[in-house]
């Protein structure tokens, strides 16, 4: 028969315990949490309450938490966190072309249906939803250039550097088609959306704009992201811009 624990495990908590960075690693789980040490593991059942944030699964992979949760302060409420992400000029559709799904160069495809796609993909960079009860104030600021349309020095190559405004030289041919995924705004602008239910999606903002900008996300909402370009022909475009997010606190 082993020998009964020196003391009372319903009445630990992380004070009962010496602390030593040098060799302690703690485990956080959801109900439980484990502590590790040289010489004994103890599990511990009454521990503080540990604050999560969802990351959402229509928000892809490349989606950074830099600092999740909100403040624990009785004194100061207020949600935090802030993040980041790529947003690429292909919208991801030659990873879908090589490896699940002919979507290059079709003329047939729908906005909708093609916003589907990269949704089912999980192709679609987003601000992760907002998990509280209340509206929240998200900050943005955006970085880098991608790639759209021919250079004046040479219009057989088509790899013009533009930012979040996109590319305006442009906006007399491309607005004039007609076929962009946002016909009114500039070629290879970044657009911020959000999609509703049965596929439903309502322009944010766009350009640089949205750099600085201070948007609202409300409960259970994400914000997407995309460049602005005809669907089914995203394929030639490059690089990506990133963007960062950082909640400011509760909208008024």
């Amino acid at each position: 028969m082993s020998n009964p624990l020196p003391f009372d495990i319903e009445r630990l908590s992380f004070d009962s315990f010496e602390r030593n960075p040098a060799r302690d690693v703690v485990c956080l789980a959801p109900i439980r949490t484990m502590i590790r040490r040289e010489e004994e593991i103890t599990l511990v059942r009454r521990v503080r309450k540990v604050e999560e944030i969802d990351a959402g699964v229509a928000c892809p992979t490349n989606t950074r938490i830099v600092t999740p949760g909100g403040s624990t302060d009785p004194e100061d409420p207020q949600p935090s966190g802030s993040g980041e992400f790529n947003v690429y000029a292909d919208a991801g559709v030659n990873i879908i072309q090589e490896y699940s799904h002919p979507i290059n160069g079709r003329k047939d495809l729908s906005r909708r249906d093609f916003l589907g796609i990269l949704q089912s993909r999980n192709l679609l960079p987003c601000i992760p939803p907002n998990t509280l009860s209340q509206p929240v104030k998200v900050e943005l600021r955006i970085d880098g250039k991608w790639t759209y349309g021919p250079k004046e020095s040479d219009e057989n190559r088509f790899d013009l550097e533009v930012g979040a405004e996109g590319n305006r030289q442009m906006i007399p041919k491309e607005c004039g088609e007609g076929d962009l995924l946002f016909p009114d705004l500039p070629p290879a602008a970044l657009v911020a959306f959000k999609i509703a239910d049965y596929g439903e999606y309502s322009y944010i903002g766009h350009g640089s704009q949205l750099n600085g900008a201070t948007l609202t996300l409300q409960p259970d909402e994400k914000i997407y992201f995309i460049c602005n370009d005809e669907p089914g022909f995203y394929f030639d475009n490059k690089s990506h811009l990133t963007v960062n997010w950082r909640i400011l606190g509760f909208a008024q």
